[in-house]
């Protein structure tokens, strides 16, 4: 998403159509939905340290922040 903006001056002029079709929004909130699963992967990536203890409760953590709520943009709800 950093480089969304860039892409216009380094892409061949075959896939302008395609990178014209992606919407920046709608790609901006699919990076914040992930970004708490890529937090918890990180979490149990760990290496020096065990993280089974983890999972239980990230686990759940990840299926509430799943749940639709009220404040949820149409977006967001489309992914969920």
């Amino acid at each position: 998403l950093d480089v969304y903006d860039e892409l216009t001056g380094v892409i061949n002029n075959a896939f302008m159509a395609n990178l014209a079709a992606i919407d920046k929004e709608l790609l901006e909130e699919l990076c914040a939905f992930l970004k708490l699963f890529d937090e918890a992967i990180d979490e149990l990536s760990e290496e020096e340290k065990p993280t089974m203890h983890k999972v239980i409760p990230i686990r759940q953590l990840l299926l509430n922040y799943c749940d639709l709520k009220y404040e949820d943009s149409g977006e967001r709800i489309e992914l969920k």
